[in-house]
Parts: C-alpha cells; sequence; structure tokens
C-alpha cells in the first residue's frame, strides 16, 4: 500500500480477513444454541487471546457478602400484608394467565443464564408445547393466592463491581440470577397488571412524571422533560420582563 499498489494490498487484506474468518468458524464450530452464556464467553476470550479480570478485594468473602446483602435488603419494621378475602374463580371462566401467552414466552426465550433449578434456556424453548399448559396452571394458582413458590425466590448472587478498583463492600453491586420461570411469571405480571395500571391509571392518580418502569419511559425521556420545562419557564420569564 504504501508503494502504491493500493488493489493489490486490498486484495490481500480481503483474502487474510476471509481466512480469519474461516479459521475462527472453526475453532468455534462447537458452540450450539445449547452452549451457556459463560462457555460462548469463554471461547471468545480464548480466541480473542482476552483475559477476564478478576477482581480481588481485601477482607471481602461469600460470607462477608451475603452479611452485607441481607443487611441492606432486610427491613426490620417489615409487617406482611393481610390477605385479601377474594372470590373464588367461577367455573367456564377464563384464566388470566393463558396457555398461549406461556407458549409464546418460552418459545421467544433467548439462552439466558439459569438459576439455582439448573433449568436451561434451550429444555424450556424446546419443550415449550408441552410445558405451556402445566406452567400455565401453576401461574395462576400464584396469581390467584398471591403466593410465589420459594423456589422461585432463591436466587444466585454474582457481585459485580461499580468502581475500577472496589475497596468495600458497598462497591460491589448484587447482581441475582433467578430462575427463569420465575422471570417469565415477572413478565407476564408486568405486561397483564403493571403496564395497564401506569398507562391507564385512575381518575385521582396522575402518572404524567413517572418514567421508570414504564414501556416508553426511560432516563432520556426524563432529562428531555426537564430541559422542557426549564425552557418553557425560561421563555415565560424573559417574556414577563420584556413586558414589564
Amino acid at each position: 500500500m504504501r508503494a502504491g499498489r493500493i488493489e493489490e494490498a486490498d486484495a490481500l487484506a480481503r483474502r487474510i480477513g476471509k481466512d480469519i474468518a474461516q479459521r475462527n468458524k472453526t475453532r468455534l464450530s462447537h458452540i450450539s444454541p445449547k452452549t451457556s452464556i459463560r462457555d460462548l464467553w469463554d471461547a471468545v476470550r480464548q480466541l480473542s487471546g482476552r483475559k477476564q479480570n478478576q477482581v480481588v478485594v481485601e477482607g471481602v468473602t461469600a460470607e462477608s457478602l451475603n452479611i452485607h446483602y441481607a443487611s441492606i435488603s432486610t427491613d426490620p419494621g417489615y409487617q406482611p400484608p393481610k390477605r385479601k378475602f377474594t372470590v373464588a374463580r367461577r367455573a367456564g371462566e377464563q384464566e388470566v394467565i393463558t396457555e398461549f401467552c406461556i407458549f409464546q414466552i418460552l418459545d421467544k426465550l433467548q439462552n439466558t443464564a439459569t438459576g439455582l433449578d439448573l433449568l436451561p434456556a434451550w429444555f424450556l424453548h424446546l419443550g415449550a408445547p408441552v410445558f405451556c399448559g402445566p406452567l400455565a396452571h401453576l401461574f395462576n394458582k400464584s396469581v390467584a393466592t398471591s403466593t410465589i413458590p420459594k423456589q422461585w425466590k432463591i436466587a444466585t448472587i454474582a457481585p459485580v463491581p461499580k468502581i475500577a478498583t472496589p475497596r468495600a463492600h458497598a462497591d460491589l453491586r448484587p447482581v441475582s440470577v433467578t430462575s427463569i420461570l420465575s422471570r417469565a411469571l415477572e413478565c407476564v405480571i408486568v405486561r397483564q397488571f403493571i403496564y395497564p395500571a401506569l398507562l391507564e391509571p385512575l381518575a385521582q392518580l396522575s402518572y404524567t412524571d413517572q418514567y421508570a418502569f414504564r414501556p416508553t419511559g426511560s432516563t432520556t425521556a426524563a432529562v428531555a422533560t426537564i430541559l422542557q420545562c426549564i425552557t418553557v419557564h425560561a421563555i415565560r420569564m424573559w417574556w414577563s420582563l420584556l413586558l414589564t
């Protein structure tokens, strides 16, 4: 290329790129949809030569992290709410969560991390036509009784550093990995109950300034609204000063 033979250099670069792609494809041939995310990234790091940085914090152990996370997530004054008296479901009435809804969720599952039940996403995706019926029954029972199975509450917590060099427990953010079935139930609750309540609130409630946990809400929308309010008030003040 420095000698002016640009076309030959481009042809050589394309040939080298094809050879690299073919070699990488061969080395990653063992990757399949059943491969976990961790194994996939391990293969990518091995291929690229990059090593995952292992953060070691002095004085921080698994036991101390458990105690720290339990202390900050426990409310000593918590009192369980009183159970509500509900009417039993009438015969022939449509279920709140249908089998087709569960089938769609399982059929669209991506390869994600498994919980402590070790049920992989590919297994639930493959057996969606069979699992949708029993899971719909379990989900409806959970919603009707306002209870969640204890197995779905247990999570694996991975501490992720908030800063480059963590020094204390507070510098590690807890990332909880629950069961895939638990996340599927959360998805159903959010879509069928929480989102409609936020999008169509009661007359005495107003969520115009609510941006979190909404389908169209984001930090960008909140910042845009703040700038809009500041601009409007500044223009009004400018006009009032100009008129006076």
